[in-house]
């Protein structure tokens, strides 16, 4: 009996020991590891909401102010303390149209239709503009887009909107970007179209309304593609007619962030059991994760992984 109540006490405080134990563990078990993060990117002013909450290989991106891992931004040449990943992420700049004005044969898309190549290209459009045509002048079946030619552009208040006029100069300088000297002589043919564009301040917001009339006018858009690709934006619809998607120009103008990464020094020594996860390494999953591309849209050079229109190839 005596040994029977030495048992009992050594299970009860074997159980105390294992329970103290695992309330140390408890906290190990269910921390997560975070890396931080800031943005400050002007082409993208919602970047860092998209970034907020995103896990890459377990680890949570946590917004932060104070001396982040990594910082994305298009504003800053170097930062001590950081390696910097020059136009890691970018995003071309494309037309937004109906599904059934892309599909259609007639329509914007290039024969195969899974190109998601435009068609009649953009020096077509903007000469058309130009001389006041309508688009069945150059091609487009009126059950596609009727009217005169015209486009939907960010305005001057966007801080995309300078992309646009440097596609616009490079469309007419043979898909090159122009001399000072060239630049000055297409100065007069360019702010004569950009002032036939509708000029709006918000290419998301006018996909949306566009989107949700009952009777489409036939309205094309230009825009980054990154507004396209998000995954939580539904804006533009997805699979139907009255949908809107990209369709990617011959040759286009980029939208470019850098990435900066904080430098750490590897430890002398690691145990087996501890986990050491660097920024540069983060950087690494990024291009090989959807994750990241997905929630923000843009995309990452030299990534393993594609978005929508692979038809643009990596910037040089």
């Amino acid at each position: 009996m005596f040994k029977g109540r030495i048992w009992i006490w050594v299970t009860v405080i074997v159980c105390c020991l294992l329970t103290k134990l695992m309330i140390g563990w408890v906290p190990t078990w269910f921390e997560s590891e975070e890396v931080t993060f800031n943005t400050d990117v002007s082409m993208d002013t919602n970047m860092r909401e998209m970034i907020k909450g995103l896990e890459i290989s377990g680890y949570d991106m946590i917004s932060d102010d104070n001396n982040p891992d990594i910082i994305i931004t298009d504003k800053i040449d170097t930062l001590d303390g950081y390696t910097k990943y020059e136009n890691m992420l970018y995003s071309p700049l494309v037309l937004y149209a109906v599904q059934d004005a892309g599909d259609y044969p007639d329509g914007f898309i290039k024969v195969p239709n899974n190109s998601q190549a435009l068609r009649v290209d953009l020096y077509t459009i903007l000469t058309a503009m130009e001389n006041g045509k309508n688009w069945e002048d150059i091609g487009m079946h009126k059950s596609v887009i009727s009217g005169a030619v015209t486009l939907y552009i960010p305005n001057e208040m966007n801080s995309y909107y300078s992309k646009v006029v440097d596609l616009f100069y490079m469309t007419f300088n043979n898909g090159e970007m122009p001399s000072e000297e060239r630049k000055a002589e297409l100065e007069k043919k360019v702010n004569n179209i950009l002032s036939k564009c509708h000029k709006i301040p918000d290419i998301t917001q006018g996909v949306y309304e566009e989107k949700e009339k009952s009777t489409k006018e036939g309205k094309v858009f230009i825009g980054p593609e990154y507004l396209y690709n998000r995954g939580s934006n539904s804006s533009f619809g997805t699979g139907y007619d009255d949908s809107f998607r990209p369709i990617h120009f011959m040759k286009t103008v980029f939208l470019y962030s850098d990435v900066f990464v904080k430098n750490a020094e590897i430890p002398d020594e690691v145990s087996e059991d501890k986990v050491v996860y660097f920024p540069s390494e983060l950087v690494k999953e990024m291009k090989e994760e959807s994750d990241f591309m997905d929630r923000t849209g843009w995309r990452v050079k030299n990534s393993t992984y594609g978005l929508s229109g692979p038809y643009v190839k990596d910037p040089q």
